[in-house]
């Protein structure tokens, strides 16, 4: 009959979708239990801190900032007015100016001219040997590459693989990001260092997923490193000894910009890179 035919044709048509309904229903179930899994992934959290010693003494101006230089120092000399030295020489001038002339001039007693003043101080410029700006220091030492920032980083042996890292330490439970970051300090690197952290929100930030084989041993997924910055606040005269905490940590060096990107993972770089300035 009519109605058989038309039951007939709707079974049919349920028919064709039922392997799409089918497969949208395991695709689902499948994406439900990655999202499961992803959110059981334990991380370990990681705070490290990028210890800056600023530079020491000012660092060489550039081409364009020497002619800015000149040009203010021209501009100056110009529009200035003249100070107690060149008043006096200008009074000089005039004293021997009216004695050409053979006008009477009382001189007192004997007297010192500015430019007697002047061979003076050359003369005493004369034994005067400045110090040294460029330094023949080790690695360790902050008293190297005076006008540019160093940073402090540590070699790190962790099982069978070294490498080269800033300061860390894992997070414990309760404790902030910033207390960690202290910890770092303290622990890592001992007492001689005066360390002020910038800010209580970390500057910059990386991860990366440990091996299968270390995944299995250890359960933990990764590693989430939150980077801070922190200043050496020491004076230039006092003794910054690193005193390397732990049987992971094996040296440490002040390393320059350029120094860093050859040590460093390129991952560990990157990441300190967008926390710092251009020093060019």
């Amino acid at each position: 009959s009519l109605l058989q035919e038309i039951m007939l044709g709707s079974l049919r048509q349920l028919t064709k979708f039922r392997a799409p309904i089918a497969t949208c229903y395991t695709s689902a179930r499948a994406n439900s239990t990655a999202g499961v899994s992803q959110a059981e992934r334990k991380w370990d959290l990681v705070a490290a801190v990028c210890i800056e010693r600023p530079p020491y003494i000012t660092p060489k101006l550039l081409e364009i900032e020497q002619k800015v230089m000149a040009t203010l120092d021209e501009k100056e000399f110009e529009v200035s007015m003249m100070n107690d030295h060149e008043i006096r020489h200008k009074r000089d001038l005039e004293k021997q100016e009216r004695k050409r002339k053979g006008e009477d001039v009382d001189d007192g007693e004997a007297v010192i001219t500015a430019l007697d003043l002047e061979d003076s101080w050359k003369k005493a410029a004369e034994g005067f040997t400045p110090a040294s700006t460029s330094t023949e220091a080790d690695v360790k030492s902050v008293k190297r590459e005076l006008d540019r920032p160093l940073r402090l980083l540590a070699k790190y042996k962790l099982g069978t693989e070294i490498h080269w890292d800033l300061p860390f330490i894992v997070n414990n439970r309760g404790e902030t990001l910033r207390d960690t970051a202290e910890r770092a300090i303290k622990q890592r690197l001992g007492d001689n260092l005066d360390v002020k952290v910038l800010g209580n929100a970390p500057w910059s930030f990386y991860q990366y997923k440990h091996p299968k084989h270390y995944q299995e041993k250890t359960g933990s997924f990764g590693v989430k490193v939150w980077i801070y910055k922190g200043i050496l606040m020491n004076n230039f005269h006092d003794d910054v000894a690193v005193n390397l905490e732990g049987e992971e940590l094996l040296d440490y060096q002040w390393a320059t910009r350029d120094e860093m990107q050859k040590l460093l993972d390129k991952d560990t770089y990157r990441a300190i890179d967008n926390m710092l300035h251009a020093e060019d």
